[in-house]
């Protein structure tokens, strides 16, 4: 069982199928579930909302991805994606909005005659994408002699780092609008891939500046002009991507400027 980040939804497994509550988080009433048929699970057992609560994730013999945008149970089911992760276990969203999926095999150790319990953990470096995308899962990120197959809070803090550094970085970012008016505010979106462990914001122009980290906050332009917004990512290598985009900011008080805007939404 989990619930979304908001408070306001709650999910559990259901042997082959997994039931969606909406939750008043202020007097603690549940509502009547939609249950979902999942189809072919031989029954779930780790699962976890992305960071906006538009994903789902489940684990049985794989790990599977649904949206869960709609509220109608065919649209859910009908939108599962599949991970390849050996033997997923239990999930978790840390932190850092990342999604950490335990899976690996226990083993003995017959020099010390020693049972350990060795799981891997897997990264999720962008839940919130859809669909497959090889480069958004970072395998065997971590590993671990506790058992962490049950719960990922008992080895959230791995004992070992196993090098995935290298591994390909790919920066991307997209913005709700690339022409404003002066004094009007832009989000953005991280959609980078990969194994980073930093994210670098410069916002020329802007209001702030700079920001390090996921996803910045609401960036403000006071000037007319043409900015540049530069994304950059690292990992534990010091391998960098970047990935760059134009924010247009007129002055819309000005005729020249509102001709120019309105042949560029016609023609671009």
């Amino acid at each position: 069982m989990t619930c979304r980040k908001d408070g306001k939804k709650i999910v559990i497994n259901v042997d082959t199928a997994f039931e969606i509550f909406d939750f008043d988080n202020q007097n603690g009433l549940l509502c009547p579930p939609i249950t979902v048929q999942t189809g072919g699970f031989t029954g779930g057992y780790g699962i976890e909302f992305s960071d906006d609560g538009t994903k789902l994730y489940v684990s049985d013999y794989f790990l599977y991805q649904f949206d869960v945008t709609s509220n109608n149970p065919t649209t859910i089911a009908m939108s599962k994606a599949t991970y390849n992760v050996t033997e997923p276990a239990a999930i978790m969203r840390g932190p850092d909005n990342k999604i950490y999926v335990s899976s690996g095999c226990d083993y003995y150790d017959s020099q010390t005659s020693t049972m350990y319990y060795a799981r891997n953990i897997q990264v999720l470096q962008n839940p919130n994408l859809s669909g497959i995308i090889a480069s958004n899962l970072q395998l065997n990120a971590y590993t671990t002699p506790r058992e962490c197959g049950l719960g990922l809070p008992t080895c959230y803090y791995p004992t070992q780092t196993t090098n995935t550094c290298g591994a390909v970085l790919t920066a991307n970012a997209s913005a709700s609008y690339s022409t404003i008016c002066v004094n009007d505010c832009v989000s953005y979106t991280n959609l980078s891939v990969g194994p980073a462990v930093s994210y670098d914001w410069t916002f020329q122009g802007g209001i702030p500046a700079v920001f390090s980290g996921l996803t910045p906050p609401q960036v403000c332009y006071s000037s007319a002009g043409n900015y540049t917004t530069t994304l950059v990512i690292t990992d534990c290598s010091g391998n960098t991507s970047s990935s760059n985009l134009t924010i247009n900011v007129g002055n819309c008080t000005s005729v020249l400027w509102q001709v120019s805007f309105l042949l560029k939404q016609i023609y671009v």
